[in-house]
């Protein structure tokens, strides 16, 4: 018999209920507690060898532990029995020999017992590159005995193996009567129940912010253990209170140890009313969706390079209280070291759930049209990787907070299974109030006195449309021109004359990727200019080329955009 329990709520329990089985078909135990957690157990946090101990007290078995760097000792569980220590056992004992004599100790007693070997990936350590030898060869051995022998059987003994910091050898979890019990991290549930013991805790309570109640932190925290959150208490008080930005901090540590490079994590979560410009369409979704008490999106965000579709992404991270991730590095060199990595990024991003998962360049990796994406190839690795991706993003929704955005400049590319899972939102070009607002944004990070008033007067009075990167370039070289005058203060004096002095225009692939992100919008409410009457910020005019194409009710001529991206698509030989 080999098999792994699947976890509920409490892992305590589970651990139990192996321990329970475990005295009716005399099976070994093996705990992987990789984290070295503490559980909830009953009303107290307790970690696994004091859940073991306590429980089996209740059965009437005292426990023995043993360590390779501590020896043998006897746990005492509150008002449960003492074991008999064998003599002999020393720092220098062999821990074959400790084993065995350990072993011997329970067998010559009349009460059944529990015997623990904790961290056990130090005497079977996960190296299966060949065969085994030596000590943990002959540890692998005394575990199948264990299995076997009629006399640990009959005297109602239990060997339990506990991993902590590594994997323990596998062949031992391929034993016949080796019990495997993963335990994980903590699930909704539990992490509720022990934030709730923590903030009720006499002398290390955890202090929560006003705006963090118990069941947001308990939906933020996933992916963290309970003894990180524990440490917690010891750096909180109602003078300083556990914030989200102190759950992201443990989060992102988390995520990057699961997922190596498979994942990037990203460290400076924007502020939407601080350091994003416009993009009333973001703003209004966002409102929409917590009207309707939803936390997980799926958008993609549309349109060409250079007007923040990243920055905005990270910002709805920030709005949402979650750690942004975005796909690292997928692709290997050896058959099945993709599909192994995109795997692992999955899972890291499910286990520390809820997050945000941005997709960049979505129409080239892996959601574009079959042969038009990154895959134009056709390589089975290609076809594999966009098979997972469709798969975790049909399996994975709302249940576990995960939020997915795609980016992209070319929506005309994307299938159209990805266009029925998302919403797709255009950015486009910012209004000359926006890219007043984005020159402010970036004068206030960089320490520079800026005029928004005159420069707002001075873009409003341009026909000129540019990109929001291309306005922080603006920006610099109207400093050039006030530091020429004399001036610290950046004035609508230098923004117009650094505007004059510029030669990038809007170019027929800028503007037709704006027109093909405005063709594949999914709502109307979600066009710039109708969701900033929406939201009450007054009216903005959409980009000059869009203009012609949209009336006075701000609908679009869908007729007149088509016809226009042929035009643009003639011009460049598509």
């Amino acid at each position: 018999m080999s098999d792994t329990l699947v976890l509920g709520a409490r892992r305590a329990g589970q651990v139990v209920r192996a321990l329970e089985e475990a005295r009716v078909d005399r099976s070994v135990i093996l705990i992987d507690d990789a984290d070295g957690d503490f559980y909830v157990d009953g009303d107290a946090l307790r970690e696994i060898t004091r859940v073991l101990s306590v429980h089996a007290a209740l059965w009437g078995m005292p426990t023995l532990l043993y360590t390779l760097a501590g020896g043998a000792e006897v746990v005492v569980a509150p008002g449960g029995p003492a074991a008999n220590l064998p003599e002999g056992i020393a720092d220098h004992t062999p821990a074959t020999v400790a084993i065995d004599m350990l072993r011997e100790a329970c067998l010559r007693e009349s009460t059944p017992h529990l015997l623990v070997l904790d961290f056990a990936e130090h005497l079977l350590p996960g190296d299966e590159a060949g065969p085994a030898v030596g000590d943990t060869a002959r540890v692998i051995e005394q575990v199948a005995d264990f299995t076997k022998n009629p006399a640990w059987a009959e005297g109602g003994h239990v060997l339990v193996l506990i991993g902590r910091t590594a994997r323990i050898d596998q062949r031992v979890a391929r034993l016949p009567g080796v019990r495997v019990v993963d335990v994980g991290l903590p699930q909704l549930p539990e992490r509720r129940e022990a934030l709730a013991l923590m903030a009720g805790s006499n002398r290390h309570p955890l202090a929560f912010a006003p705006d963090l109640p118990l069941d947001r932190a308990a939906r933020l925290t996933g992916g963290i253990s309970l003894h990180a959150l524990s440490s917690l208490r010891y750096h909180t008080s109602p003078e300083r209170p556990l914030e989200v930005g102190h759950i992201l901090e443990l989060k992102r540590a988390a995520i990057r140890q699961m997922a190596g490079d498979t994942l990037l994590v990203h460290d400076d979560l924007l502020s939407l009313d601080a350091d994003v410009a416009g993009l009333p369409q973001v703003r209004r979704i966002l409102r929409e969706e917590a009207r309707r008490g939803n936390d997980t999106l799926r958008l993609i965000l549309a349109g060409p390079p250079g007007n923040g579709k990243n920055r905005v992404s990270t910002a709805i991270a920030a709005a949402l209280g979650v750690p942004a991730m975005q796909l690292g590095r997928i692709r290997g060199r050896y058959v099945g070291e993709s599909e192994d990595n995109l795997r692992r990024a999955f899972d890291t991003v499910e286990a520390n759930a809820p997050g945000l998962l941005m997709l960049d360049e979505v129409d080239q990796s892996g959601l574009g049209r079959r042969g038009e994406s990154a895959g134009a190839e056709g390589s089975e690795v290609t076809a594999n990787l966009r098979a997972e991706l469709y798969t975790w993003l049909g399996d994975t929704g709302s249940r576990l907070g995960i939020s997915v955005i795609g980016l992209t400049n070319r929506p005309d590319l994307l299938d159209e299974a990805a266009t029925d899972r998302f919403t797709i939102v255009p950015v486009l070009h910012p209004s000359p109030t926006e890219a007043a607002q984005i020159m402010a944004i970036q004068a206030r990070r960089v320490g520079i006195d800026f005029d928004l008033e005159g420069a707002t007067e001075a873009l409003i009075g341009s026909s000129a449309a540019f990109s929001g990167r291309e306005a922080v370039r603006i920006l610099d070289r109207a400093q050039v021109h006030a530091q020429e005058a004399g001036r610290e203060r950046i004035t609508g004096i230098d923004v117009a004359s650094a505007m004059a002095e510029s030669l990038h225009a809007i170019g027929p692939e800028e503007e037709r990727q704006s027109l093909l992100a405005l063709r594949a919008t999914s709502w109307s409410g979600h066009l710039p200019w109708m969701a900033e009457r929406y939201i009450g910020g007054g009216d903005i005019a959409p980009p000059g080329y869009v203009q012609p194409y949209v009336d006075a009710s701000g609908s679009l001529d869908v007729a007149g955009i088509e016809t226009r991206i042929r035009a643009l698509e003639s011009l460049r030989g598509y």
